[in-house]
Parts: structure tokens; C-alpha cells; sequence
């Protein structure tokens, strides 16, 4: 027993609470209304590395660089998936995903132009794309 926990060991706790409620939490996240309007953003990126430890040399193997994020009008969080580098079918997924649950989304925002704007328009059937800038 340790009187401080490693980072490692606090992980391991948290997660093992997150497997005790995933069955909840991905049932709540399917709750969110999407609503006419979201909002897709790429942009975050993690603060730490996520990934796995190696056992041979216990080096971080990164599985993760970005977090996609989809919002609804409201700005709740109604998708998101982590990734190493975001990519046509990460975005495609993820627009599936959101035209499964409501297949009139009217408005997307985008985070950038350099995304697929013709993705989105296939996929969601929207009739604008705006896109801002930070």
C-alpha cells in the first residue's frame, strides 16, 4: 500500500469507475438531443499522452493526439471520439453516428475549411456549412 498513489495507480482507479459505469454513460450520451444545429470542432488537442505503456522499455506508445467533438445547439456534447490524426472516416463515423440520431440536422458548423465540406453535406444533408475561425 502505498500513502501517496502513483499517476498510474490513480488511472487504474479511475479507470475501473468508468468501466463500472459505461453501460450508463454511453446510454445518457445516446439521450442528448442533437437538435436541427451542431457544431464539429477538431481542434482540441490532450493535455497528456494518451496511450498504452510497453512493457519491454515502459514507454508511452501513443494511441491518441486529438479529440473530435460534435455539439448541439445548446452546447452539450452529443459525440466525440478520441484519435491519433483525424481523418475522412473518423469525421465520416462520427456524422453517421449523429445523422442515425436525427437525420434532419438543418446547420453544421465547422471549425476550419481544410475539413471535407462535401462530407458533411453527404453524410448530414444539411443545407449550410459556416465555418468560423478561432
Amino acid at each position: 500500500m502505498f500513502s501517496f498513489p502513483s499517476l498510474d495507480k490513480a488511472k487504474d482507479v479511475c479507470l475501473d469507475v468508468f468501466y463500472g459505469i459505461k453501460e450508463q454513460y454511453l446510454f445518457y450520451m445516446e439521450t442528448i438531443p442533437v437538435g436541427s444545429m451542431i457544431a464539429a470542432d477538431a481542434t482540441f488537442k490532450r493535455s497528456k499522452p494518451i496511450g498504452l505503456r510497453r512493457k519491454k522499455d515502459n514507454k508511452i506508445v501513443r494511441q491518441h493526439n486529438n479529440l473530435f467533438i460534435v455539439f448541439n445547439g445548446k452546447r452539450e456534447v452529443v459525440q466525440w471520439k478520441l484519435c491519433l490524426y483525424l481523418t475522412r472516416e473518423d469525421i465520416r463515423e462520427m456524422l453517421e453516428k449523429i445523422a442515425e440520431r436525427n437525420p434532419n440536422v438543418e446547420k453544421v458548423l465547422v471549425d476550419n475549411y481544410r475539413v471535407e465540406i462535401q462530407l458533411y453535406l453527404d453524410i448530414v444533408y444539411c443545407s449550410s456549412i459556416p465555418c468560423w475561425n478561432f
